[in-house]
């Protein structure tokens, strides 16, 4: 994945992949907006979730709830929705 064009909304996914305890999650808003971020394990089960308002350009969230395994984190933005996937070791 390349770097986004300014004004461009993606999600990176995990920062390190794998990761350890818990995982940074990268992404990019093309303005301002109100996000949502889930994080599913393979059997689809939510673990994690977290919503709010994040600034236009680059940002992180961390992930800290999460076990050692595989998981798959999806972004919705406006219309914008993402999956990626990352592994969590211990």
């Amino acid at each position: 994945l390349g770097e986004p064009l300014s004004g461009e909304t993606s999600l990176r996914g995990a920062l390190a992949n794998p990761c350890r305890g818990s995982a940074v999650i990268g992404f990019t808003l093309g303005q301002e907006s109100l996000a949502t971020f889930s994080v599913f394990d393979l059997s689809g089960r939510v673990v994690d979730e977290r919503r709010g308002q994040f600034p236009m350009g680059e940002s992180e969230i961390t992930m800290s709830e999460v076990r050692p395994g595989i998981y798959f984190v999806r972004m919705t933005a406006g219309d914008f929705s993402a999956t990626r996937r990352f592994v969590v070791m211990e």
